[in-house]
């Protein structure tokens, strides 16, 4: 659910990143350039799946996405 706080914009309010959904969109971020790298030969499957992994746990992303 996204978090609402009202900012200096009029009185109108804004919708705000909470932290839960910064983190996820980080760690899609890095995924897609993970997914990049493993399409051009540059990494291996193993070491895609075991930097999937670490960098989830790195960013705190509680998402889960197929391959």
């Amino acid at each position: 659910m996204a978090k609402y706080e009202n900012r200096c914009t009029g009185g109108e309010k804004t919708q705000m990143l909470s932290e839960h959904q910064n983190k996820n969109a980080n760690f899609l971020r890095i995924l897609m350039t993970l997914r990049a790298l493993r399409q051009s030969g540059d990494i291996t499957e193993k070491e895609y799946r075991r930097a999937k992994k670490y960098y989830q746990a790195l960013t705190g992303a509680d998402i889960v996405l197929t391959d």
